[in-house]
């Protein structure tokens, strides 16, 4: 705090600025997005012990709430609190169908009673298409929106925000559990049950951040009072969700056992073992590269190889891997 000069504002260079209703503006038509969705099933009781269905899901997304920056939309110097803080491109706020969000399922879900205490379930669930140039938004991130329509003559869709495989997309998704119940009349009841889990692997993508414009690029400034992010970018390798994570599989099972004691006096215990054979995939790991300024580049000068951090590939966090063999025990009374 005794630091005077780090706090005079004029030893510090203005690198961009939002003064909401100076600079930031919002379409007076704005509205919210709109989701469009499709759905149909057929089912039957194929025999007195076997029952099947099949799910079709299609999902588009439409009128995306995004920002423009853009020549037609103007610039704006800015006088605030009695201090010029220059001239800022303007941006504007307004629906567009730009953004790409699709998405296309199949589920099938069966049931097959093999004795009368005894019935397996199961559905299976195969993601056709989940596709987009824009993830939408995020955890604590409501809102969000995308380099899309910003700087349009600068930035490059195939770099920049391209297509692919948004990063919630799963090929298959199966559920499988049975469960026996056993009556041992006046001993009480026992419950057996297992249930199977397999989750094939969701994608990320090759981006590095920070990026400098590259000469191509700014010679392209059509006039622009600020280049965009004071001069960086997000610059993705390949198309979007071009990596893979790992696939995992589980198996659990569980024990539930009660027995009458007086009248509806029930006392009972439930044993849970949870990923039986403790596998332990990278579901989730270090994704982060950077661009090799020494490679080869594109048309728009642009590195078109990537270099991966050190830490690529390795585990962020205990949340980078299903959950360790764990066993639960439980116990009560029901009256």
């Amino acid at each position: 705090m005794d630091f005077a000069p780090g706090f005079d504002l004029s030893n510090y260079r203005v690198i961009g600025g939002n003064f909401p209703t100076a600079n930031v503006f919002v379409d007076d038509s704005l509205s919210s997005p709109t989701t469009r969705e499709f759905t149909a099933g057929v089912g039957s009781q194929i025999t007195r012990r076997a029952y099947a269905k099949a799910l079709y899901t299609w999902r588009s997304v439409y009128n995306f709430v995004e920002d423009f920056t853009t020549i037609p939309d103007g610039q704006t110097t800015v006088t605030f609190e009695g201090r010029n803080f220059g001239t800022f491109d303007n941006v504007v706020l307004r629906n567009s169908d730009d953004p790409i969000r699709d998405y296309q399922a199949l589920q099938l879900q069966g049931r097959y009673q093999l004795f009368s205490s005894l019935f397996v379930n199961g559905h299976w669930t195969v993601q056709l298409e989940n596709d987009g140039n824009f993830e939408g938004e995020g955890t604590n991130t409501p809102g969000i929106s995308s380099a899309i329509g910003d700087y349009p003559e600068i930035l490059i869709e195939e770099r920049n925000f391209p297509s692919g495989r948004l990063d919630d997309f799963q090929r298959h998704k199966v559920r499988l559990w049975t469960v026996y119940s056993l009556g041992l009349g006046r001993f009480g009841n026992v419950d057996l049950s297992g249930v199977y889990r397999y989750d094939s692997p969701t994608p990320f993508s090759f981006t590095a951040g920070a990026v400098p414009l590259s000469a191509a690029q700014r010679e392209r400034n059509p006039g622009y009072a600020r280049l965009p992010g004071s001069g960086s970018q997000t610059l993705f390798f390949g198309e979007r969700g071009a990596g893979e994570f790992e696939g995992s599989q589980q198996l659990d099972f569980a024990l539930n056992y009660e027995i009458p004691v007086f009248r509806e006096l029930r006392p009972w215990v439930k044993l849970v073992l949870s990923n039986a054979f403790n596998d332990q995939p990278l579901t989730r790991f270090n994704t982060s590269v950077t661009a090799d300024r020494t490679g080869p580049v594109d048309a728009d000068g642009l590195a078109t190889q990537f270099v991966r951090g050190p830490q690529f590939g390795k585990a962020t966090s205990a949340n980078s891997y299903p959950t360790a063999r764990t066993f639960q025990m439980a116990f009560g009374v029901r009256f």
